[in-house]
């Protein structure tokens, strides 16, 4: 049955082993992004940011409810990744791919850290608007 609308709705199915590989480029990804934001972080504190430390929070809230059409404004949940399906996987992986890349360009450009973040919220609605936003099933979203 899964498979059925798995294919109507997409146009192939995409079973475990799909979702493995997807869900393995995710880490990697998130990996990239967290880095990325590390390194803001240390630069908006070099600029006398008092909580650079939120753009941890700040960024994924931001990939996630721009990304997906959630309900309640947040997955809310670690797991929130396991739920998410091969397709979803592979959305918000060039999501964060996106930021990380956004991050580095403005490091790069020496802007001031405020401007970055400007950067990256414009680059991750830019990149949502090409592909549009991806529904959340109701047990994917957050209790």
């Amino acid at each position: 049955m899964r498979c059925c609308r798995a294919i109507r709705k997409y146009g192939t199915y995409t079973g475990p082993a799909d979702k493995l590989e997807a869900r393995t480029e995710g880490k990697l990804a998130r990996l990239l992004e967290t880095d990325a934001i590390v390194r803001l972080i240390e630069y908006a504190r070099e600029q006398g940011s008092k909580s650079a430390n939120m753009y941890y929070m700040s960024i994924t809230k931001l990939v996630h409810r721009t990304q997906f059409a959630m309900k309640n404004g947040s997955p809310g949940s670690k797991q929130f990744r396991d739920k998410l399906d091969t397709i979803q996987l592979s959305f918000l992986t060039t999501a964060e791919y996106a930021v990380a890349r956004a991050v580095e360009e403005g490091l790069d450009r020496e802007l001031p850290y405020k401007e970055i973040y400007r950067h990256v919220k414009g680059k991750v609605k830019s990149y949502v608007n090409s592909v549009g936003q991806v529904p959340l099933l109701p047990y994917q979203e957050a209790a």
